[in-house]
């Protein structure tokens, strides 16, 4: 019977330790720091111009339970800056390849060094230390637990077990599977193929819709989506006066990417104003592995992971049917519009000027909407 009964218990412990080793939540304790050195795992990105060392809790690396998203310090080309990020990848991190791309950084305008850190301060927080003591990220509240879901999501946790913390409230250029952005949230791309740094396209989430803008000397919008042309939803014929504002949340599931109008609620009831209503953006066919990404053109493109050449490949964009002639930079910054839904680009001349077959941006709004 004694035997048996140890027999239970080591498998228990076996099981219970291979959970952990999956890295779903871990616990950090006071003094708690990673060091960004060669002494962390270190894979190939997929996009093979990028490389990450993998984040560890002792000898455990900080990986969703499924084994296909990481935290990591993140590179380009053997560049000296690194980012603080979350990889998404096919398989569970065992080789020296392991199609991990990047899906979201903390500190992307403000890389960090070889021997930064990621630590709990004296105060708790959780924070990204630059080499040379400089802060370029901390959280905004105490946290004693950090956990990478398998949805993508990293959350922090404080002393009470609360949600201290999430990335999803705070994306970068990407949506993953179930991330919601509502009215007020954005993406914003990267400046390049080889930098996290933000760009110039951002696409916001607005009370009507979506709008696409270019940010550059001036703030110029590009594409609009409204649900219902601006207006509050058509199949609500009457709207509770102490509740008359919606918003707009976005949501990206299963290859479709749908607006939702939602009722706010009033300050006296806890039930919505009126149904949800809904439109959908666009959708496609979709496997198990892929994202949403805001690419540095202006294109808002689904990534799908592909088994049989084990790489990711890029889908047709949303909206493609409006979205090609509309993009400001089609000729990256040579771009101009010529209105009613057209680009053109700028030339040199023969005798070295410019020549354009449109006026400039700042002459006629950089706009082409769909409704």
């Amino acid at each position: 019977m004694y035997a048996m009964k140890l027999l239970i218990v080591s498998v228990f412990l076996v099981w219970m330790i291979s959970i952990l080793a999956h890295g779903t939540k871990y616990h950090l304790p006071q003094g708690w720091e990673v060091v960004n050195n060669n002494r962390l795992p270190e894979f190939t990105a997929s996009q093979g111009n990028a490389s990450y060392r993998l984040l560890q809790a002792g000898n455990t690396s900080l990986v969703s339970q499924d084994g296909r998203f990481a935290l990591s310090f993140f590179r380009f080309n053997d560049s000296p800056r690194y980012y603080f990020a979350l990889v998404f990848g096919a398989s569970n991190y065992t080789s020296s390849s392991a199609s991990g791309v990047c899906v979201w950084s903390a500190n992307r305008d403000n890389p960090v060094t070889e021997n930064a850190t990621l630590q709990l301060s004296d105060q708790g927080l959780l924070q990204v230390m630059d080499s040379d003591g400089r802060v370029v990220w901390n959280s905004p509240r105490g946290v004693s637990g950090i956990e990478v879901q398998d949805s993508g999501n990293v959350v922090l946790y404080d002393s009470t077990g609360g949600v201290s913390w999430q990335s999803f409230d705070h994306p970068t250029d990407v949506l993953l599977e179930g991330q919601v952005i509502v009215t007020g949230q954005s993406l914003v791309s990267s400046s390049s193929s080889s930098s996290l740094s933000s760009g110039s396209m951002k696409m916001e989430v607005v009370a009507s819709g979506l709008i696409f803008l270019l940010e550059l000397d001036t703030v110029q919008p590009y594409l609009v989506w409204n649900m219902w042309n601006g207006n509050l939803p058509s199949d609500v014929t009457s709207i509770n006066t102490s509740c008359p504002s919606y918003r707009i949340a976005l949501h990206y599931s299963a290859g479709s990417v749908e607006g939702r109008y939602q009722a706010t609620r009033n300050n006296t009831s806890d039930q919505p104003c009126g149904p949800p209503t809904a439109a959908v953006l666009g959708n496609y066919s979709s496997t198990d592995l892929h994202y949403l990404k805001l690419d540095i053109d202006g294109k808002l493109i689904p990534y799908i992971y592909n088994f049989g050449r084990a790489s990711w490949e890029s889908g047709q964009p949303f909206m493609s049917n409006i979205f090609g002639s509309c993009l400001p930079m089609t000729c990256e910054s040579h771009s101009v519009c010529a209105g009613s839904s057209q680009c053109s680009c700028i030339v040199q001349g023969q005798d070295g000027d410019q020549e354009q077959t449109c006026p400039s941006p700042s002459d006629i709004p950089l706009v082409c909407n769909h409704e």
